[in-house]
Formats: structure tokens, sequence, C-alpha cells
């Protein structure tokens, strides 16, 4: 009589029911699981690993870009100077820790970064925006690819790296141009 002030007849009797077999191998199974997962814990299993990272090496690279009044034709959209900027912001965007530097030419050849860098955004990309009609309009008249040559090596540091020398020009050429080539291919 008491009994069935704590609860309704038929809920005491499905405590008192003996569960299926089913039930106790899958609270076995359940119990055990949990012991393994515990012990696991318990014993604080370390796995031993070691991260094998190789740094590409990277090339120097300098770009010879010519920005005489013959770079400022539009026989290629929007003209030769603008499309050889296009391409090598192009080539830029695809390297990683390659150095660069730049050297413009015309009557003279500048080298436009005092070091290779590998800064592309920053410093790189800002200075090939700056060149640009006008620019082409204060530089001396001329195409001097020997000097610009010469200080495109000059760039270059000792460290032993894959050097390479991209030119872009409109190709004019000049009786003296072979000779100054010539002439700094000898230096290497």
């Amino acid at each position: 009589m008491w009994l069935s002030r704590f609860g309704g007849i038929d809920i005491l009797q499905s405590f008192s029911r003996i569960p299926n077999t089913t039930q106790n191998v899958m609270k076995g199974l359940m119990v055990s699981a949990s012991f393994c997962g515990l012990c696991m814990v318990l014993i604080g299993p370390k796995w031993q690993y070691t991260e094998e990272y190789q740094e590409k090496e990277g090339m120097e690279i300098v770009f010879v870009l010519d920005v005489s009044l013959s770079m400022l034709a539009e026989d290629v959209k929007p003209n030769r100077l603008q499309r050889a900027k296009i391409e090598m912001e192009s080539l830029i965007k695809g390297l990683e820790n390659d150095y660069l530097g730049l050297v413009v030419f015309a009557g003279r050849a500048f080298s436009m970064l005092p070091y290779l860098t590998t800064d592309y955004d920053s410093i790189y990309l800002r200075i090939l925006r700056m060149i640009n009609e006008n620019y082409s309009r204060f530089v001396p008249y001329g195409t001097n690819v020997g000097n610009a040559l010469l200080l495109a090596i000059e760039s270059f540091s000792e460290e032993e790296r894959e050097k390479v020398i991209i030119f872009l020009t409109d190709g004019e050429e000049q009786l003296a141009v072979r000779s100054q080539v010539a002439e700094a291919v000898k230096m290497l």
C-alpha cells in the first residue's frame, strides 16, 4: 500500500522486469568501451612524429625593362610598356621565395631597387606602377642594352642561387647593341 503512494503499479512493474539479452549485450559493450577509453586517457599515449619542412631555394631574377620612347608605340594594347608591365606582374604573382630586382633602361640604365627583394607586394609592384608613359619621356633617349645588362649582372648577390635575367624590350636594335651585349656576356 505504501508503494502505491510512490508511483503506479504499472510503473513499478516496469522496473522489475527482466531485460532482454540484446540490451544486456549493448550495455556490456558500452561499459567495456568506456572502460577502455578511460584506460587510454590515463595511460596518456604519445606518438612521436617529425615534420620535415624543406624551404624552396629561391632564384635571383632581375627584370630589365626598356622604358625608351619606342615602348610607347600602341601596336599592342594598351602600349608596349604597359603590356610589358602586365606580363611582369602576372609572372611575379606566380613566384615564391625568389629574389627580384628591376633595372630600367633607355639611353642609360637605372637600378630601381638597391638590393634584390622577396617583398613583392609592398616594394616591387609599387615601383612597377610608378613607371608609366611620363617616366619614359624623362629618361635619356636611346636604347643602351649593354649598360642595362651590366647593371643587371651587378645586381646579383654572391650567394649560390640560380640567376636569371629577363629582358622586356621592343627589340629595336642599334648597331652598338650587339657589341655591348657581347662585352657584357664576356664578363660572366
